[in-house]
């Protein structure tokens, strides 16, 4: 049901993570150390998690005004 879809769980099976770079990742980048941007790009990544992660596709539906469309995935 589109009220238990959540958008980032689709995105993620799609695409894979939001911010697919080496230094998120659980191996680690060889640049990491001395990096300043990596705290900087986890907080992009958390951010853009909250927001699709608390949307379904009935709340995405009803904000586009599309409630009682036909759902395919």
């Amino acid at each position: 049901p589109p009220n238990q879809i959540r958008l980032g769980d689709v995105i993620r099976k799609i695409e894979g993570p939001f911010i697919p770079l080496p230094c998120l990742d659980r191996n680690g980048c060889i640049r990491e150390t001395g990096c300043g941007l990596k705290p900087v790009w986890k907080d992009v990544e958390k951010a853009i998690s909250k927001v699709v992660d608390n949307l379904t596709f009935e709340e995405l539906a009803e904000n586009r005004g599309l409630k009682g469309a036909t759902y395919n995935i």
